[in-house]
């Protein structure tokens, strides 16, 4: 799980702390930069075990350093760092991760891991010359040698095979086992997460069999390419369906159904309001789009981080209600993570409803609002109450639906007294 997300010189941020709880909702006007720390965050994972950083990749399209760059950056370095715990042998780990880059590329790579108090330390530090790596680890009088190249997400390289110090050969086996599981804890964590583009949903009534499931959607992939990906996973994965389709059915009132056509085609039809199947491109484009956030909060494992851009897309008031309580049950009761950049007060309020009435701990929900002044995005954490108030009000939110009202108002009641328009049925 996340615990900080910190952006140096990255696209319209300066600087940005965030501290992720289990649901993080980025809120703000467009081009605040909600969607750039999603971009930071896919950035890294499709760059993971990469030697050089990149920029344009399945996940997100940065175009290069100098276009992910801040404008107003003193010096020509970004950096992205996250931290976090993790899970290992019944007990919880914390980790640090951070990444600096140039124009030639990555230049600091540095990791930290501590397990019971004793810490795992790799730092990689680039130059013209040559590359400095500096690696400490001690367990029970032993020090680890750590060999190879650093790659992104994974500073250390590959497990060395010399330990001094040891006792035994079983001894030295053991704990190079142990190094082994800890090595993998900054790549598992960026491994699990899954990410909701906020463009999605078929276009097309059937889509050629793909040869095996997605591990992911890469939004980068063309589009048809995407569709028939989902739409064969979700033949071939029986369990992923039925929760997909039971999920619809509950924000919606629609379950979907997967289905082959003649020529192999893969199929999904709805079972509406109408009470009979119709090809899902025939159905409210709101369950349509579902399927493909909702088949990423399924397939993010538990621990994972699933982002998603708004989720709300092509919902009624009342489904995007029904959604926010879908997520908060499946961060819950499922352990995973989400972070959801939204324009949606409905979505905000079933949050908020649900920490009201002890569904989600006011803690476990973290809300920033975003804006943009003079070329620099800043974030700024609101206070949520137990009782699932925000302290001081959402600016931007409620306030402009107050605003919207207050001019009805007014354009009525300009041409009738107020006791009037108070009188109509």
């Amino acid at each position: 799980m996340l615990t900080s997300i910190h952006l140096e010189n990255f696209k319209c941020f300066e600087l940005l702390n965030l501290h992720p709880r289990r649901i993080t909702v980025l809120i703000g006007p467009n081009g605040a930069g909600k969607s750039s720390v999603l971009q930071a965050l896919m950035f890294l994972r499709q760059s993971l075990g990469q030697e050089e950083p990149q920029w344009q990749g399945p996940f997100v399209n940065l175009v290069g350093f100098s276009q992910a760059l801040y404008s107003g950056a003193t010096e020509r370095e970004l950096a992205i760092a996250i931290e976090g715990t993790r899970a290992l042998d019944g007990t919880r780990l914390g980790f640090t991760y951070r990444a600096t880059f140039s124009e030639e590329g990555l230049t600091t790579n540095i990791g930290e891991i501590n397990w019971g108090g004793r810490p795992l330390y790799v730092e990689l530090r680039r130059n013209k010359w040559q590359d400095e790596r500096r690696v400490e680890f001690k367990d029970r009088g032993m020090v680890f040698i750590v060999n190879g190249s650093p790659v992104i997400g994974q500073p250390h390289g590959r497990v060395g095979r010399q330990v001094s110090g040891s006792r035994s050969t079983e001894e030295q086996e053991s704990v190079l086992q142990k190094q082994r599981r800890l090595l993998e804890t900054v790549p598992e964590e960026i491994q699990s997460w899954r990410f909701g583009p906020p463009v999605r949903g078929f276009l097309q009534h059937g889509y050629e069999l793909a040869p095996n499931a997605l591990d992911q959607i890469r939004p980068a992939d063309s589009y048809d390419s995407l569709a028939s990906g989902i739409a064969s996973s979700l033949g071939y994965e029986d369990d992923a369906r039925d929760r997909v389709a039971a999920l619809t059915e509950r924000i919606t009132g629609v379950p979907i159904e997967q289905g082959l056509a003649k020529g192999g085609l893969v199929t999904f039809s709805a079972n509406g309001q109408m009470k009979r199947r119709v090809p899902i491109t025939n159905e409210g484009f709101g369950t349509n789009q579902l399927t493909w956030l909702l088949y990423q909060l399924v397939k993010t494992p538990a621990g994972g981080l699933a982002a998603i851009e708004e989720p709300e897309t092509h919902l009624h008031p009342k489904a995007i209600a029904k959604l926010g309580d879908v997520f908060v049950k499946v961060a819950t009761q499922e352990h995973k993570q989400l972070l959801l950049a939204t324009h949606s007060d409905h979505l905000l309020l079933s949050l908020l409803n649900n920490v009201a009435e002890r569904k989600l701990s006011a803690d476990d929900l973290a809300i920033y609002y975003f804006q943009l002044e003079d070329g620099k995005a800043t974030a700024r954490r609101q206070e949520v109450t137990p009782d699932g108030l925000v302290k001081g009000g959402l600016p931007g939110f409620f306030d402009a639906a107050l605003e919207a009202q207050r001019r009805h108002l007014d354009a009525v009641t300009k041409h009738q007294p107020l006791e009037a328009v108070a009188q109509q049925p």
